[in-house]
C-alpha cells in the first residue's frame, strides 16, 4: 500500500512537471488531471501505467503518414465533418486514442461509442461522457455465456441512437457530411450496420482483431474495410505485449511455479503459439493443439511442446488450459464429462472459448452474480470441478483497474487505430470525389506500411528484448511489411487526390 501511493505521488510529480513544459490549455490540463485520477484508482500501480499520456507523440507521428497528399488543415476538416461509431476497450490507456480525434478536430458529439463489459473503466466512461462523447452505456449478462447476446443489443443500440440523430439533422445535411468511420472490435459494428446508412453514407470500416474477419457480414460488405488486424505489425509486434500482459495476469491466479501443473494452449495463432513458447521456456509442461496441423508442427519443432491430435486428447492431459482460437471450444468436447480437477482461461476474446459450458452449467455453477469479475466453479457430471476463470473473459482484463497491457505497450495499438483512421477519411474524401468505388464485396484495405513501420521502429526502441533479427528485418522494408499485411494496398485503390488537396512540393 506504502509503495502504491509513492509511486502515484510520483506520478503526480512527473506530470506537474510535463504540464510546465508541455501543457497550455485548461483542457489539456483538465486531461493530465483526469489520467493520474484514474491511476491513483488503479490497484496495479506501475511505473509503465504512468506513460499513458506519452503515447501521443507517437499518436501524432504516425497517423499523419497515410495521408500524404493532404495538408493538415484539409484533413483537419475533412475529419471535422466525419462521423464515427466505435466499439473499443474503454480503458484509460484508450484515452488518448480519443485524444488523438480531437487533436484531429473531431467534433465528440458526431462519435458514437460502447465499450466491452469486461474491461470497461467506469471512470473513463464519465470522462468521454463529459466531454460530449455519445456512449452507449454497457452491462453484464445475466446469465453466464450471454454477452454476445448482450454486446449485439448493445451495439444495435448504438446504431439507432445514430439513426435518431441523424433523422433530426437529415435536412441539413451536407454531402461532406456523409462520411462515417467504423472504429470496430470483433466485427460487430460491421455485422449489425443498417442498410439505410449502408445506402446513404461513404462508410470505411477499420478492424483491429481477428476474429472481426470471420463474420460472413465482412465477406459481403459493400464498403472497405482497413486491416489493423491482419498488418504485420500487428501480429509480429503487438502480440509480445498482449502475450507479456496475459502472463502477468495468469501468475497471479494460478500456481505456475508449480511442477505438477501441465498446460494446454488451445489455437497456435499469434497468441497462443507466443504464449505456448513462454512457458516452454520457463521449463513448464505444455501440450498444444490446433485445427490446423500445420501451426503445431511449426510450434513443436520450435519448443519442443508436446501435441495432441485431438482436443479430447489435449484435455485428458492436462490440468490447465489456456484457449486462444477466437472460437467456442467446449462445443467440440463436452467438458461436463470429465472426472478431474481442471482449471480453463480464456487468452482471446469476450467469453467466446467456453460459451457452451458456461450457459449449460448456469444451474450448477457457483459463482456471483454480485461481483462480475468473479470466477465460475462448475461441479461436472461424474464429479470433476472445473474451474474457468474471469467467467470465461480473457484474463488479462481481470482486475482490470484502467489498464490490460502498459501504456508505452498499448501505445502500439492506439497507434494503428489512429493511423487506421486517417485512412478511413482518405478513403472516405475519394468516394465522395469519385476517386475510389468499393467494386467488389469485402474490400480489405492494408494499413498503410510506412505507417507500420514507424510503429515497429517505435517498439524496437522501446523493449528490443522482445524482438528478434528476422522480425526486426522484416520491418526494413515497406515491400517486405506489405507482403506479411492482409488486404490491398490503398495507394492501388484510391486515384491520385485532385490536385486542390494535394501539398505541393517545393
Amino acid at each position: 500500500m506504502t509503495a502504491c501511493i509513492f509511486n502515484c505521488l510520483c506520478f503526480m510529480s512527473r506530470d506537474l512537471l510535463y504540464f510546465s513544459h508541455h501543457f497550455r490549455s485548461l483542457k489539456l490540463l483538465r486531461q493530465m488531471i483526469v489520467g493520474f485520477a484514474t491511476r491513483t484508482k488503479h490497484t496495479d500501480c506501475n511505473e509503465g501505467d504512468a506513460d499513458a499520456y506519452d503515447m501521443m507523440p507517437l499518436l501524432k507521428k504516425t497517423h499523419r503518414i497515410p495521408a500524404p497528399h493532404y495538408d493538415s488543415d484539409k484533413l483537419k476538416e475533412i475529419s471535422k465533418l466525419t462521423d464515427r461509431i466505435c466499439v473499443q476497450h474503454l480503458l484509460s490507456t484508450t484515452i488518448p486514442l480519443f485524444d488523438l480525434l480531437e487533436y484531429k478536430e473531431v467534433v465528440p458529439g458526431r462519435v458514437w461509442v460502447t465499450g466491452k463489459c469486461y474491461s470497461t473503466y467506469p471512470p473513463v466512461v464519465d470522462e468521454l461522457k463529459r466531454r460530449g462523447y455519445r456512449v452507449q452505456d454497457d452491462g453484464y449478462p445475466k446469465n453466464l455465456g450471454g454477452y454476445y447476446d448482450v454486446m449485439s443489443s448493445q451495439v444495435q443500440a448504438l446504431f439507432n441512437s445514430y439513426l435518431e440523430y441523424d433523422e433530426n439533422r437529415k435536412q441539413k445535411r451536407t454531402e461532406q457530411e456523409k462520411g462515417l468511420i467504423l472504429l470496430d472490435e470483433g466485427g460487430r459494428l460491421v455485422k449489425y450496420i443498417p442498410l439505410d446508412v449502408i445506402a446513404n453514407r461513404y462508410v470505411v470500416g477499420v478492424e483491429q482483431t481477428s476474429a472481426g474477419f470471420f463474420s460472413k457480414r465482412v465477406e459481403t460488405t459493400p464498403f472497405p474495410v482497413i486491416s489493423v488486424a491482419g498488418s504485420a505489425v500487428k501480429r509480429w509486434v503487438e502480440a509480445p505485449f498482449i502475450i507479456e500482459a496475459n502472463t502477468e495476469k495468469l501468475i497471479s491466479k494460478i500456481p505456475l511455479a508449480s511442477n505438477e501443473s501441465i498446460f494446454g494452449v488451445v489455437g497456435l495463432g499469434a497468441l497462443g503459439s507466443k504464449f505456448a513458447e513462454l512457458l516452454a521456456k520457463q521449463g513448464k509442461q505444455v501440450v498444444v493443439y490446433d485445427v490446423d496441423p500445420v501451426k503445431v508442427a511449426a510450434v513443436v519443432s520450435k519448443t519442443g511442446c508436446d501435441s495432441a491430435k485431438t482436443l479430447a486428447e489435449l484435455v485428458s492431459s492436462v490440468n490447465i488450459i489456456g484457449g486462444f482460437s477466437g472460437r467456442d471450444i467446449s462445443r467440440e468436447f463436452n467438458f461436463l464429462s470429465l472426472s478431474k480437477e481442471i482449471i480453463l482461461f480464456s487468452g482471446s476474446s469476450e467469453d467466446k472459448e467456453f460459451r457452451t459450458l458456461l450457459s449449460s452449467s448456469a444451474q450448477i455453477a457457483k459463482y456471483s452474480q454480485i461481483d462480475p469479475s468473479s470466477d465460475v466453479t462448475v461441479v461436472t457430471n461424474n464429479g470433476g470441478v472445473i474451474k474457468i476463470l474471469y467467467r470465461g473473459y480473457p484474463l488479462n482484463f481481470s482486475n482490470k483497474g484502467g489498464f490490460s497491457v502498459p501504456a508505452r505497450g498499448i501505445a502500439i495499438t492506439r497507434a494503428m487505430m489512429g493511423a487506421a483512421d486517417t485512412q478511413a477519411l482518405v478513403l472516405v474524401d475519394a468516394s465522395r470525389k469519385g476517386e475510389y468505388e468499393c467494386k467488389n464485396p469485402g474490400q480489405v484495405v492494408m494499413l498503410d506500411p510506412a505507417a507500420q513501420q514507424k510503429i515497429a521502429q517505435y517498439a524496437f526502441a522501446y523493449r528490443p528484448d522482445l524482438y528478434g533479427e528476422k522480425v526486426q528485418r522484416t520491418f526494413e522494408s515497406l515491400d517486405s511489411i506489405a507482403a506479411q499485411s492482409m488486404g490491398k494496398k490503398q495507394d492501388e485503390l484510391v486515384t491520385k487526390p485532385s490536385v486542390a488537396l494535394c501539398v505541393v512540393a517545393t
